[in-house]
């Protein structure tokens, strides 16, 4: 990452909230895969399609709660039409 795109760095306590949110968006997204599967009924397509779909709107909620409450703590600079990312090795955070 380029330097003049660093923004600042979080914490590792920080590093770790975000990044269950998205282990359990990646998890919610391999699961999708399952549907093509002989052993679900359609049944239990449909209840698995449900959980799946309020589990991500869960995540992906608390996932830009994350940003917008640790952007503000830091006040990290934003533009339009860019969005933050995250090193999890360095736990730094860039606008790209």
């Amino acid at each position: 990452m380029s330097e003049t795109n660093f923004v600042g760095s979080v914490t590792m306590e920080e590093r770790n909230e975000l990044l269950l949110f998205h282990e359990r968006i990646l998890g919610i997204q391999e699961l999708e895969y399952t549907f093509n599967s002989e052993l679900l009924s359609e049944n239990d397509k449909i209840q698995l399609r449900e959980k799946m779909k309020r589990e991500m709107e869960a995540a992906v909620k608390g996932k830009e709660q994350w940003w917008k409450n640790t952007s503000q703590k830091y006040h990290w600079k934003s533009e339009e039409g860019k969005d933050w990312i995250i090193d999890f090795k360095t736990f730094d955070i860039y606008l790209i």
